[in-house]
Formats: structure tokens, sequence, C-alpha cells
């Protein structure tokens, strides 16, 4: 994690802001995990201080990808709240983002894996007919990304 990244500790209790990219494309979402975790996610990131959400899609995108995606509208605004041994507390926004049309991952839909730092990250396209038999985090994604809101949406996720 970068110096500039708006994560920090106040006591016991964690926050971090983020920022998620939701690729849908013929009904199927794009998601993925690192090589520790079982759980699937949107890809994304750590906003960093003097950045927009947007930016930081953007930013991550040409990280975890190797290309320019368009950031397209906000889809939902979401706090969360983990009581785990302390309290992890978090903010994310969740924009629409479309790869290029001439991207090799529009066409070919295999799974395919990108280093992030020291973390690799495999990525694979998600029918969404299968989100409720996948470890999906957050779970308020198993309903939500089949049925997008017309506008930006609130979302409480305590857990």
């Amino acid at each position: 994690m970068g110096d500039s990244m708006i994560d920090f500790t106040v006591g016991k209790a964690r926050f971090f802001y983020r920022a998620t990219g939701v690729a849908i494309q013929d009904d199927h979402v794009l998601l993925h995990r690192t090589d520790d975790s079982e759980y699937w996610m949107l890809p994304g990131g750590r906003v960093e201080m003097g950045e927009t959400a947007s930016e930081a899609i953007a930013r991550e995108m040409r990280e975890e990808l190797g290309q320019e995606v368009e950031v397209g509208r906000l889809i939902w605004i979401a706090e969360s709240f983990r009581k785990e041994c302390d309290l992890i507390q978090g903010l994310a926004f969740y924009y629409a983002i479309s790869l290029p049309p001439s991207s090799n991952l529009l066409r070919d839909r295999r799974p395919f894996t990108r280093m992030d730092g020291r973390a690799r990250l495999s990525f694979a396209w998600h029918p969404l007919s299968d989100l409720d038999a996948l470890p999906l985090y957050s779970p308020f994604l198993r309903r939500h990304l089949r049925n997008l809101p017309d506008s930006p949406a609130h979302i409480l996720d305590m857990r």
C-alpha cells in the first residue's frame, strides 16, 4: 500500500476509502481474487490523497488490467462496517466501467492473471446467473449486480 492511500487506523478502528469498477458484458461480470483469498470481488483499490474516486478506478484498472478503461456512471456508494476483532469501516464508490471494444479481455473470456505489486490477481468473467454459488465479497453484490439501479444508490453493508 502506498503512503498516499486513504487507509488509516484510529485507536483500534480502521478506515479505508475504495473505488471499484463494475464491468458487465453479455450477462457476465469481471471479478478477481488474490491467491490467498477464497472470495471473488470487483476490481478496484484504495483512493489516493488528491485523487477522485473515478480517477482512482481508472488508475487501478491501468495497474491491474494493463489497459485504459472508460469510467462511466456512479452506481453505488457503499458504507461498510465489519466487526471482526476491531471495527473496520469503509467507504466505496462503485462505477460502471467499459473496456475498449478492441480489448482481448472482451473477445477472449478465459481466466487470466496479473501481478499487482507482489500480489497475483486472478481474473475471470462470471455469469450473473451463477453469483449465488460463488464466494463473493461483498454479499450485497449477489442481488444488486443483476439489477443495477438507474441512479446512484446508497448501500449500508453491516456485518
